[in-house]
């Protein structure tokens, strides 16, 4: 299955986030613009607050997660007053996926980029546990 994505500034009464989406498996060339546009809506609404549906997802290649590391991380953090990052992730359950996100958890870690991210099935319970 191609890969596709949608990113989304979203406001309610609890608070706002960034909704990014994504399905099936993204080259480079479709996972950086989903990825800068992250980085266009942190500055645009200083939140950092994110809500990553992966649920449909394929594992994150290889120079996906080092894009991630040497361009997403560090401008993130640059453009963001925050400077931390609260990022809830709907998880597939694709063996493979759940090993990248590892990789990539250790990348940014590596990194030292202040996030906490926890991994959810659904929806409901990955918001809950975003803007408490």
């Amino acid at each position: 299955m191609a890969g596709s994505y949608q990113v989304n500034h979203i406001e309610n009464q609890k608070g706002n986030y960034i909704k990014v989406e994504m399905k099936g498996f993204l080259v480079l060339e479709k996972y950086q613009p989903c990825w800068l546009e992250v980085l266009d809506l942190i500055e645009k609404n200083q939140t950092n607050k994110l809500l990553v549906d992966m649920s449909q997802s394929k594992v994150i290649a290889e120079e996906n997660r080092d894009w991630l590391k040497e361009v997403y991380f560090p401008k993130a953090y640059q453009v963001s007053n925050a400077k931390f990052f609260k990022v809830a992730r709907i998880v597939a359950e694709d063996i493979y996926n759940q090993m990248s996100l590892k990789q990539l958890d250790t990348m940014r870690n590596e990194g030292d980029y202040s996030e906490e991210s926890k991994n959810f099935k659904t929806e409901d319970e990955a918001l809950n546990w975003l803007l408490a």
